[in-house]
């Protein structure tokens, strides 16, 4: 039995079947192999059932266990498609395999969708959509192009989507062709039916119309060269605007481009090209600017005028673009714009768009005169000309003086004789003139028939002064002028002169004749004087009469020592007149005879004037130069290029440069035409200014026609000044609106781009740091800063920009928000928002340096006036000074006292120590005895002597002085000096002992109670080492004590042999205690000492002890009143020892003292506290002796503070 269970097993799969797909009607086979004893069977089943295999069938069992079908067969009625398994058995048990679906492949014939025909546009996408057959397994696309497969993995622009639909995108003609979609599976491939793409090119310009600019009657191509597939059709059209096409006047070209022929100013406007095909259109247009040439549409004329009447000349140009009109006056470089004025000559403009040319006051010199109308444009330019004639009566010069008066000095009471013989045609009138006024005839004064003015009796109010001789006639007139001095005959300083008799003057020179004429100068000679008088001859002085001159006759200016002279400058069309007189010492003899009349024209060019006339006919008429650029170099600078049509009678430019719409203001360059020049560089223009540029070409003084103006504007540049009138507006608590002006036009220099704005935050030492930087548009000149924090300080800085750069940036500008208001703290800094710092008084050197010196003449002052106070408070420190009442917070100074055995003590009557031999203690009213025991010797170093007291300074005005209540006691009506004494009360530690500079230091720790005030008096105990040891080496001596227990029994027994007094002034009782004892606060309540022992103390303290009660408190309640940082404790109200003002109870602090005290013979303190301590007054000293209880009794030893409140 087991050999036979050792044998069996249980079947096993050791190959299980898995999943197959087999095409249709193709062999299959589904393996399964099992192991097991004894060897199991094989059992397939199909969809959960068992699997029958018939005799024939197309399947078969293997031998092995497999499945094997000879054809897989899928139909309607039957098909092998579905899950297989087998199971392997035997008599052990039973293994399943698993599961093995068996699927039979399918791909269908028909598409379920099949590519189209497309047509698109270059450039878009495509979409070609397929649908696959249906199969299993579902079979894979791909895309055939023209019969290739087509690689879409590599392409970016092909991908296969949604399963399989073909994209392209951006189009090209390059992806046109045919198109086929391809499924395949197990079963096999599917090819779709062939597409075909065609990709169309949407029309685009080669060569489209621009915007063109031709003069009028030229012809003009706007071109319109297409591209596309299909080739699109080319329609040309007129903007609406613009008016119909001229069709007369249009051609289309062969490469459909547009050519207008004689344009005229209204074919001016838009032309488009529009182009279309299958798959787009496309447009483009261009603009038709015609341009006309300056022309005159009103001339001005000659005219004809009598002085002095006005003259006008009108003018009125037309031209594309408007024509700049100008005047001038031939022979004259100057240019009179519209609006503008030059001399007597004025331009204006009228409503009919008339320039107007006005002349006021002509004069005969007008007569002839030339004015030149000129226009000029971008094309051409054009100038006419008008003359004008003056009429005049008489051409004749004015009267000539012959002989005129001289300068006299003559004396009072005496006669002159003052001469002025003049000629002229018609017979000249001679009138006198004073300083300017009339001289009018009278018994004193006569004018004779040939002019001489006669004057008798001279008077030196009357008869001194200038004297003008006038000689008029209806041709003009004539002066002469000659000073008049008039002196008292018996001034001895005063040289008196009279005229010359005439045969002392030079006799008349010869008559002027005419050398040599040109236009720019005449020259005359003469023959010399034959008589040169009674001196000799020093010059000659020429006197000229013109035409165009209308204060008649001319004096050169210098003297002429020679026989001839070169007169210039000379007018053309003028006419001169010389006459030539000799000068010696006695004056100006009598004119030579009138020169003839010379005019300065072209008809006295003497051969020159046929080159003249040519040059100006051929420089009026026609284009001489051609200005063809003007390009900007840079901010400030233009440069020109011109071409000579004709330069025949060229010898320069004259180069004219203005500011389009300014005010007629222009500049002049001049440049000569002998060396060629066809180009010039204009500099000094203002930057990003637009400016008008002509050339007007000269020969000689013959200004010739105007080019064509060429405008252009000079390049941009940094700005050179920040924006300005930066404003702040508070929003809210945080943020604050900016908002500023750009800077004047003058300094932008350019197209304002950006504003640039820095912010910086200052720290508390005044440190900047940049927080942002930030940029805004040039059209909105404002920003908005938030999250601002209240209390800190910012600046703002803020620069315009243009194209080239950054311009300079402003003054930082303040900005504050108060931390307190939350608004803008304007009063915090000199330079707020919203200031105008350039008139800031703050920031001129002159106001800060008087500031500086007023503050030092300040602390000079303030110092002088110190050290003046010091010497005076210490030359005033005497006894009687401190005598009566003294103001609060006054400061009293007690000299040293001389030494007295009794001692020294303060006389309430007047508050000041006194010697003990004027008068005794007892005499003294509201004097209280605190002790009649004998007090302990004093030592040496407590006597008073001139060595050891020291000075003592009372400050008076503290609050102790005045009780809580407020009411005024008439004790502290008068302070003498005093002496502070503190009981100091419970929980007082002891003195610690300390070293300092060789010497016991003790300091008073701090003392707290329940009622004591923070912010008190301090103080530090300072003990002299050296007289502790004298003072207890006394008490030994004298009273044997070696113990604190008999130290105390003597001082109890010692008599008094001094009191301390204490001084209260209030008002007492019937049994002498003072009134109003209440238990207010005492720390307004001191006393004052006059001197104190140690046993004096002790004996009041024993005597307080027998006689009042254990404690007192008052109605305050508490421990005691607090003064100067530490408790204050007073004695019973009731005891007449009391060492504080009376009226004032004894707080527990002081019983506690007691109570110690009385411990000393063996009884036990208190159970309030420890060990209390007590301050007694020193006098000597005058401060303030504290002693604990307990130090006293043991080390027998004072401990001195000192104090300061």
């Amino acid at each position: 039995m087991s050999d036979i269970g050792i044998s069996l097993q249980n079947p096993r799969i050791t190959e299980h079947p898995i999943d197959t797909t087999v095409p249709r009607h193709e062999p299959a086979t589904l393996n399964c192999k099992a192991e097991g004893i004894p060897q199991p069977t094989i059992q397939w089943y199909k969809d959960g059932a068992p699997l029958k295999i018939l005799q024939g069938s197309h399947r078969i069992a293997l031998p092995a266990g497999g499945l094997f079908f000879l054809k897989v067969v899928n139909s309607r009625r039957e098909s092998d498609a579905g899950v297989y398994w087998c199971e392997a058995r035997n008599e052990n048990g039973i293994a399943r395999s698993r599961n093995a679906t068996l699927q039979v492949a399918v791909l269908r014939e028909e598409f379920r969708l099949e590519p189209q025909h497309t047509r698109a546009a270059q450039g878009e996408t495509v979409l070609l959509e397929c649908g696959p057959p249906k199969g299993i397994p579902e079979p894979t696309l791909s895309w055939r192009k023209n019969g290739q497969k087509l690689e879409v993995e590599s392409s970016k622009r092909i991908r296969i989507v949604d399963g399989g639909n073909l994209a392209i995108q951006d189009v090209r003609q390059t992806d046109e062709g045919q198109y086929q979609c391809v499924a395949k599976n197990l079963v096999g491939v599917r090819e779709s039916a062939t597409a075909f793409l065609k990709v169309h090119v949407k029309p685009f310009l080669v060569r489209g119309p621009h915007d063109q600019i031709v003069v009028e009657g030229a012809s003009v191509t706007f071109q319109c060269r297409v591209g596309g597939d299909p080739m699109p059709d080319v329609l040309w059209r007129r903007s609406a605007s613009g008016g119909n096409m001229p069709l007369d006047r249009v051609h289309i070209l062969e490469d459909r481009s547009l050519r207008l022929e004689n344009v005229i100013l209204d074919d001016e406007g838009e032309y488009s090209c529009e182009a279309d095909n299958a798959v787009g259109a496309i447009s483009a247009t261009g603009t038709l600017t015609v341009h006309a040439p300056p022309h005159l549409s009103i001339r001005p004329v000659p005219q004809v005028v009598e002085a002095p009447h006005d003259v006008s000349f009108e003018c009125k140009s037309e031209g594309r673009p408007k024509p700049t009109t100008f005047w001038s006056v031939e022979g004259n470089r100057t240019l009179i714009f519209p609006g503008t004025s030059f001399d007597r000559f004025e331009t204006t403009y009228t409503p009919e768009s008339l320039t107007v040319l006005t002349l006021s006051q002509t004069a005969k010199s007008d007569n002839g005169l030339v004015v030149v109308c000129s226009a000029v444009n971008s094309v051409g330019s054009i100038s006419v000309r008008a003359r004008l004639m003056v009429a005049s009566q008489d051409d004749r010069p004015p009267p000539i003086i012959i002989l005129g008066p001289t300068n006299q000095t003559l004396p009072a009471k005496s006669t002159v004789s003052l001469v002025c013989n003049a000629v002229g045609n018609p017979n000249p009138f001679i009138s006198w003139y004073l300083d300017g006024n009339p001289v009018v005839p009278s018994e004193r004064i006569n004018v004779t028939e040939n002019g001489t003015l006669l004057l008798r009796e001279l008077e030196k109010s009357t008869d001194q002064g200038l004297y003008t001789c006038v000689a008029s006639s209806r041709s003009g007139k004539s002066t002469w002028s000659a000073y008049l001095r008039v002196e008292s005959p018996t001034n001895p300083n005063v040289n008196f002169y009279r005229a010359p008799e005439p045969s002392e003057f030079p006799s008349a020179p010869g008559k002027p004749q005419i050398v040599n004429i040109n236009n720019s100068s005449i020259t005359i000679s003469w023959l010399p004087s034959i008589k040169s008088g009674a001196s000799d001859i020093n010059g000659y002085l020429i006197e000229v009469f013109s035409s165009d001159m209308a204060n008649g006759w001319t004096t050169v200016p210098h003297r002429i020592s020679s026989t001839s002279y070169n007169y210039s400058p000379v007018s053309p069309n003028v006419s001169y007149i010389f006459i030539v007189r000799a000068e010696n010492n006695q004056g100006l003899g009598i004119p030579s005879l009138m020169s003839d009349p010379v005019t300065i024209g072209r008809e006295f060019n003497h051969g020159e004037d046929i080159n003249l006339s040519e040059a100006q006919a051929t420089l009026s008429s026609g284009q001489v130069v051609n200005l063809l650029e003007a390009n900007a170099t840079d901010a400030t600078s233009v440069r020109l290029v011109w071409e000579i049509v004709n330069g025949q009678y060229v010898e320069g430019f004259y180069i004219y440069s203005r500011k389009i719409n300014s005010n007629g203001t222009y500049r002049t360059l001049t440049v000569l035409h002998g060396g060629g020049a066809s180009a010039c560089t204009i500099n000094g223009l203002e930057k990003y200014t637009e400016y008008e540029f002509f050339l007007v070409p000269f020969f000689k003084t013959i200004q010739g026609r105007p080019s064509n103006s060429r405008s252009t504007c000079t390049l941009e540049d940094v700005p050179t000044a920040p924006p300005i009138n930066l404003e702040a507006v508070l929003l809210n608590t945080s943020a604050v609106y900016l908002k500023w002006d750009p800077p004047s036009n003058h300094t932008i220099n350019g197209k304002l781009k950006h504003y640039h704005i820095i912010i910086r935050g200052y720290d508390v030492h005044n440190i900047s740091k940049v927080l942002t930087n930030m940029t805004v548009d040039g059209d909105a000149p404002k920003l908005l800063l938030a999250n601002l924090s209240a209390g800190v300080t910012y600046s703002v800085s803020i620069a315009a920009s243009t194209n080239v750069g950054i311009g300079p940036y402003s003054i930082p500008s303040i900005l504050r928000l108060d931390p307190h208001t939350r608004r803008l703290d304007h009063g915090y800094t000199r330079y707020p928002i919203n200031h105008d710092y350039s008139h800031d008084i703050l920031t001129q050197t002159w106001f800060i340096i008087l500031l500086g010196s007023i503050i030092a003449i300040i602390v000079f002052l303030f110092g002088a006036i110190i050290i003046f106070r010091r010497i005076q408070f210490m030359k005033h420190s005497s006894l009687n000074n401190m005598h009566g009442n003294h103001a609060i917070g006054t400061v009293r100074k007690f000299p040293t006292l001389p030494l007295n055995p009794n001692g020294v003590w303060i006389d309430p009557g007047g508050g000041v120590w006194r010697q003990a031999t004027d008068i005794t203690k007892e005499v003294i009213t509201d004097y209280a005895q605190v002790s009649a025991a004998p007090t302990l010797p004093l030592p040496d170093y407590e006597r008073l002597s001139p060595l050891n007291m020291p000075d003592y300074a009372e400050v008076a005005g503290c609050s102790s002085f005045k009780n809580d209540l407020g009411q005024s006691d008439p004790c502290y009506d008068n302070y003498g000096a005093y002496a502070s004494t503190t009981l100091v009360g419970r929980s007082v530690q002891l003195f610690a002992k300390n070293q300092f500079d060789g010497k016991n230091v003790y300091s008073a720790p701090t003392l707290a109670t329940a009622t004591a005030a923070p912010g008190g008096c301090h103080y530090n105990n300072f003990i002299n080492q050296q007289h502790q040891q004298r003072h207890q080496q006394q008490l030994h001596a004298q009273y044997g004590l070696h113990g604190p227990q008999q130290m105390h029994a003597q001082i109890q027994s010692q008599p008094h042999q001094q009191q301390i007094g204490v001084h209260d002034k209030r008002e007492r009782d019937a049994n002498g205690r003072p009134v109003g004892g209440g238990g207010g606060s005492m720390k307004s309540q001191k006393m004052n000492i006059i001197e104190n022992r140690m046993a004096d103390m002790l004996n009041n303290l024993n005597q307080c002890t027998s006689t009042g009660p254990a404690a007192s408190y008052s109605s305050g309640g508490g421990m005691g009143s607090s003064y100067g940082g530490s408790t204050v404790s007073n004695l019973n109200s009731g005891s007449h020892c009391s060492l504080l003002p009376a009226g004032q109870p004894m707080a527990a602090s002081s019983t506690q003292a007691m109570d110690a005290m009385n411990g000393l013979s063996g009884s036990v303190p208190n159970s309030n506290g420890g060990g209390g301590s007590s301050s007694v007054p020193h006098t000597p000293l005058f401060g303030t002796i504290k002693r604990t209880t307990n130090q006293i009794l043991h080390h027998a030893m004072y401990i001195f503070e000192v104090g300061e409140c």
